[in-house]
């Protein structure tokens, strides 16, 4: 929506808190599973994520600043059902399966914002 010079909304009041994950982090742990003895991984779950915890405002601000959009977030009614805080513990997954993300918060963010703008270029080419 930002991209679009839309405002979203974040429901709640944006201090809802997650472990985000980009996608790099969770290929690599999956590929290192599959390296290990089976003793190791099979049948075996294993939390993956960066081990930091970061709210909806940060997600937002994070998000705001790459793009230069300015407007200040709308605040909904916060959904039913959803989960405060969460965060992944991964010190079994460092631990046993070598694991240690490969991309953190921010560097995840500028990443995907990254191949949103790439994406959006893509499409306005193939519109000419």
């Amino acid at each position: 929506m930002m991209m679009a010079g839309e405002t979203p909304t974040i429901f709640g009041d944006g201090l809802t808190s997650r472990d985000f994950n980009y996608v790099d982090n969770a290929v690599s742990a999956n590929l290192l599973a599959c390296q290990a003895p089976s003793t190791v991984a099979t049948g075996r779950v294993f939390n993956i994520g960066t081990g930091e915890s970061h709210t909806l405002n940060d997600v937002y601000a994070a998000i705001a600043g790459q793009l230069g959009f300015t407007g200040k977030p709308l605040y909904g009614p916060p959904r039913a059902g959803d989960i405060r805080h969460s965060l992944a513990d991964i010190s079994r997954a460092g631990k046993e399966l070598g694991y240690q993300p490969k991309a953190h918060f921010h560097e995840g963010l500028r990443k995907t914002v990254a191949w949103y703008l790439a994406e959006k270029e893509k499409r306005a080419a193939s519109a000419l």
